[in-house]
């Protein structure tokens, strides 16, 4: 991957993780803007709480560990994303939906495989791939023109499903081996208990990971040492990511 490329992939991608990655079980509050697009609030505390808030971490059975926080989520997992090292871990290893942070893998292997200035046309196979009516879009349409960089945008802060088909044809030229691709880099990274069938995270029962898994896919996402600050200060504003939640 060239230089331009590992910048890109830095950039976008930067911007959407944190060291954190937390599965959960609760389904987020939407309101709308002034054009009645979807704004992600923040998810209220549940009351009563899940099951699983007073479930305690498998890390507070390390002697001398500070004992972990009280979560809502059934899985987590918090790690030194330089070191690897697991600062706080919730049954991290078991097998959970991933839903939309399905999309981090889509777009780490865009960004490793595609040129973000190339232009592309929308398929019809990608603009209406995807069934569900209710599915996040941006309302891609067959024939319309995009760059890279645009579609994995897309993916990313508007979790645009249709986009993650078109990001999947470009790469490989359909989203069959597109998805074969994203276990054999799920494998690479050293995944023992994911298994993707979707580039979206859409509803599929063998369509799975684990939040030990998902760090590690993430940890490659993260910027080196030599990338500014302030590079990535400028990408969160021109991207609005306040607005988006993933995880």
């Amino acid at each position: 991957m060239n230089i331009k490329k590992k910048h890109f992939l830095r950039r976008l991608l930067t911007g959407v993780l944190c060291s954190a990655v937390i599965i959960t079980q609760a389904v987020p509050v939407f309101a709308t803007d002034e054009y009645g697009a979807p704004l992600v609030t923040a998810t209220p505390t549940p009351d009563p709480h899940t099951p699983y808030y007073k479930q305690p971490a498998d890390t507070d059975s390390i002697k001398d560990w500070t004992k972990g926080p009280q979560i809502e989520g059934e899985s987590a997992i918090l790690v030194d994303m330089f070191t690897g090292a697991v600062l706080y871990s919730k049954n991290a290893d078991k097998a959970q939906y991933p839903a939309s942070i399905t999309k981090i893998m889509t777009a780490l292997l865009g960004c490793e495989n595609l040129d973000p200035s190339q232009k592309f046309t929308m398929s019809q196979s990608a603009a209406y791939g995807i069934s569900d009516s209710n599915s996040s879009s941006i309302y891609a349409d067959t024939g319309e023109e995009f760059t890279i960089e645009q579609a994995l945008m897309a993916v990313m802060l508007q979790s645009a499903n249709e986009m993650t088909l078109a990001v999947a044809e470009l790469t490989t030229g359909s989203t069959k081996k597109f998805v074969e691709q994203m276990n054999l880099k799920a494998r690479q990274l050293g995944c023992t208990n994911t298994h993707f069938n979707n580039p979206n995270g859409l509803p599929d029962e063998i369509h799975y990971t684990t939040a030990s898994d998902m760090a590690k896919i993430a940890r490659l996402t993260q910027p080196s040492g030599n990338l500014h600050p302030r590079s990535i200060m400028k990408f969160l504003r021109l991207t609005s990511l306040q607005r988006h939640v993933i995880f």
